[in-house]
Order: structure tokens, then sequence, then C-alpha cells
């Protein structure tokens, strides 16, 4: 495996952005984002024409894993708030 190639640096890219969206914290997930990202330019560097569209799409994966987690945990307090006021409800 040759760590210069492009379809090298795509396949790094690939997994760093599976291994984000398997993490729920919002900073760690970042980190492997910004790795995936990095890979991917350099890619982009290497072959152009073949993969710029594909980056337009990993950045589409970013704001979208952004977007699922925080929408997540705006559904996860309002919902201990509805459990806790339907207990305070309660006899």
């Amino acid at each position: 495996m040759n760590p210069k190639k492009h379809d090298t640096l795509w396949c790094l890219g690939n997994a760093h952005t599976a291994q984000a969206f398997l993490i729920p914290d919002q900073g760690e997930a970042k980190v492997y984002f910004d790795k995936a990202a990095h890979y991917f330019r350099q890619a982009v560097d290497e072959v152009p024409f073949f993969y710029s569209v594909s980056m337009a799409v990993s950045d589409m994966h970013r704001r979208m894993y952004f977007t699922f987690v925080s929408v997540e945990m705006i559904c996860n307090r309002a919902l201990v708030f509805y459990v806790g006021s339907y207990k305070r409800t309660l006899p």
C-alpha cells in the first residue's frame, strides 16, 4: 500500500469519515472529519478531475453528521423535559 497514491489517500479519508459517524462526541468526531478532509484534499491534489465532486460529498457528510447530532440532542432534551413534567403531574 502506497500512502502517496490517490486511491490510498481516498480510502484513508473514507475510513476516517466512517469512524467519525460512529462517535457520538462532536469534538472527537470533528478530529476524524478533519483527518478525512486532509486525506481527501491530498487525493484531489493528485487527481483533481477524479475526486473534486467527491470532495463536495465528503463535506456534505460532515454537515449531515453535525446536523443529526444537534437534532438528536434537542430531541433528547425535549424528552427529558417532557418526562420530568409528566412525573410532576402524577399524584
